[in-house]
């Protein structure tokens, strides 16, 4: 049986990247940041999955340490 992985809501993700959430919308519009996934058939209910944003996290910390 496969796992499902943690999602994180539109609302609290700007609080788990440490960014406001205008500035999310505008990393996900450049593609920087993750898509998010559509979770209701509306669209209107959205999330992260929690890899993807911590593959993302990483990816920033070693960009700004010269890594």
């Amino acid at each position: 049986m496969a796992v499902l992985e943690e999602i994180i809501r539109a609302a609290d993700l700007h609080k788990y990247v440490g960014l406001k959430r205008t500035q999310v919308k505008v990393l996900v519009d450049a593609g920087e940041l993750p898509p998010p996934i559509l979770l209701s058939p509306s669209g209107r209910a959205k999330g992260w999955l929690k890899s993807d944003v911590q593959a993302w996290k990483a990816r920033r910390i070693a960009e700004s340490r010269g890594a």
